[in-house]
């Protein structure tokens, strides 16, 4: 489903990728994760996701979903049937409140640049993140940003989805964050783990598309979101085991 700082239950997951040629931004990709989140550990926790963008996130680049927390469940279902920013720290690092979490945006992935982050997060909401996990990103994902997406709270929480859009590293790929880690520690590339997640790739170039598409519509969806989401797409549930690492699509 994802990695974590500490221990969590983690279901419900929708991991959403897809392209998008925006009248403002250009050609872009737009990352799109969502799960109930229960932490099981003593203090706070945190979720890891690293995007292969070719330029910093900032905060203008996170998506506000307050207003369509099922957005991913109803896209799935289409498929089937037919912020408040605070202060900068240095190192191109940023936190914004979002709903249940309070989202970090780390560009620069640094001990002293995660510490001046996590400072701004209320101590409630504050992981301790293993200095190992942290290497980890840093070894395996080196030009990849992580975002971070700190919670605490005790009861699965169906919480809205996190989405951001960046001009992609591989522009003929859409990437999906599958990568599985739930109990603070180091995640073992290529171990056997059970897939449970369901995914959806878009586009709003019908021209190139390659699966037989199935057109989305948002009825509802606020005015500010619908540049940002595709108009044909595709959708999979995966189960069974499978190798531990990230999914990639072929555009």
């Amino acid at each position: 489903m994802c990695v974590t700082s500490a221990k969590a239950l983690l279901t419900s997951t929708y991991v959403g990728a897809w392209e998008i040629d925006h009248p403002t931004y250009g050609y872009r990709h737009v990352l799109a994760y969502q799960n109930a989140p229960q932490n099981l550990a003593e203090g706070p926790n945190c979720m890891l996701l690293h995007v292969p963008t070719a330029a910093p996130i900032l905060p203008e680049h996170l998506l506000d979903t307050a207003d369509c927390p099922d957005l991913l469940r109803r896209m799935t279902r289409q498929l089937l049937a037919n912020y408040s920013r605070s202060n900068i720290v240095p190192q191109q690092i940023f936190v914004v409140e979002m709903g249940v979490y309070h989202v970090v945006l780390l560009n620069e992935k640094s001990e002293a640049g995660l510490k001046g982050a996590l400072e701004q997060i209320p101590v409630e909401k504050r992981p301790h993140i293993a200095p190992e996990l942290l290497n980890f990103y840093a070894e395996q994902f080196p030009d990849y940003p992580l975002v971070l997406a700190c919670f605490n709270n005790r009861d699965s929480h169906n919480a809205s989805p996190i989405m951001l859009h960046y001009p992609p590293i591989h522009a003929d790929y859409l990437f999906y964050n599958l990568l599985e880690g739930h109990d603070g520690g180091v995640p073992v590339l290529e171990q056997t783990v059970e897939r449970h997640q369901t995914i959806i790739a878009g586009s709003n170039r019908m021209e190139a598309w390659k699966e037989e598409p199935r057109n989305f519509n948002y009825p509802g969806v606020p005015e500010h979101l619908l540049p940002f989401l595709p108009t044909v797409g595709a959708t999979q549930e995966l189960v069974g085991d499978a190798p531990n690492g990230d999914g990639w699509y072929r555009l």
